[in-house]
């Protein structure tokens, strides 16, 4: 099986980062391997890994990009992560004073030594919490900079986004240019303080094309359809992301648009990415915002 090492990180917000070739090339359908590290590439093995400085390539770093073969720009490829599994321990913590969500007198942000032993993350206090591990930056190399995350993923820090899901987005470049990174151990929905339990990943996965044809990045899960709209405001956000399954299901059950759009905006349930830009100004970082809905509606016989 072929393995992408860490050593081919680049930041996928930047695309004139990006290395001239693609470090890995595979066939659709094969699996390979992925290595990512933490979000401020310092890679921590023990509590004294605390103590490093930031890494050089600090600042949520992807690994990739992957070539696929026979993946065309404007194709939709569906990325399937096979298993996630986590590499060292973490921190937990907050970045700054502007991050900490607690009366003042409640003490200044600390950072917290949590080490991850035998699927479990042990917390300060001892309260011990299984892991699930996700990618909190997915998607493909962008043709020009633009907000990260957007339509082409990036940072969108969405649980969802881990072993057993399949998420769809839509290429830019011939060969799809895939990357992803910024590994957590846990993290709710929200990302409410900014800083998750950052770890180093090694994931399985496999790309080929997408049956869908969607108007954003899709989270297909073994229960549920996700669609992930990302605009410049929260209202677009929303809109992209309802719109978008009101087309995936009026496509799937033969009705117009308006008539899906009813059932999803009562049905669906909205969850969101990472929600502490909107402490900053929602203009400045894009805010993901993720319509839930069972995969039962797509199936279910009309009355």
């Amino acid at each position: 099986m072929q393995k992408l090492t860490s050593e081919h990180l680049f930041h996928n917000y930047h695309p004139y980062d990006m290395p001239d070739e693609p470090p890995l090339r595979v066939e659709q359908g094969e699996s390979f391997l992925i290595e990512t590290v933490d979000t401020d590439d310092r890679r921590v093995f023990s509590e004294q890994d605390l103590k490093k400085q930031p890494g050089p390539m600090a600042g949520n770093p992807s690994t990739g990009p992957v070539y696929v073969d026979g993946i065309k720009a404007e194709d939709v490829i569906a990325v399937t992560i096979e298993s996630l599994e986590v590499v060292g321990h973490t921190s937990i913590g907050c970045e700054g004073v502007e991050d900490w969500l607690l009366p003042g007198w409640a003490g200044k942000p600390q950072e917290y030594f949590v080490r991850i032993e035998s699927g479990c993350a042990h917390f300060p206090g001892g309260i011990k919490v299984p892991v699930a591990p996700m990618f909190g930056c997915f998607g493909i190399v962008p043709t020009s900079e633009r907000y990260e995350p957007f339509t082409h993923g990036g940072n969108l820090d969405i649980p969802d986004i881990c072993a057993g899901n399949t998420i769809h987005v839509r290429c830019e470049r011939d060969g799809g240019y895939f990357a992803c990174g910024d590994g957590h151990a846990i993290q709710g929905d929200g990302e409410i303080n900014s800083y998750s339990l950052e770890v180093s990943l090694v994931g399985r996965l496999r790309i080929e094309k997408s049956r869908l044809d969607p108007k954003c990045m899709v989270i297909e899960t073994p229960d549920k359809l996700i669609t992930v709209g990302v605009a410049g405001n929260v209202r677009g956000s929303v809109a992209l992301a309802t719109y978008s399954m009101a087309d995936l299901l009026a496509n799937s059950r033969g009705l117009g648009l308006s008539e899906a759009y009813h059932m999803v905006s009562h049905v669906g349930d909205i969850r969101v990415g990472a929600v502490w830009p909107l402490w900053h100004g929602e203009h400045l970082i894009p805010v993901p915002f993720c319509l839930h809905l069972d995969r039962d509606y797509f199936n279910a016989e009309k009355e």
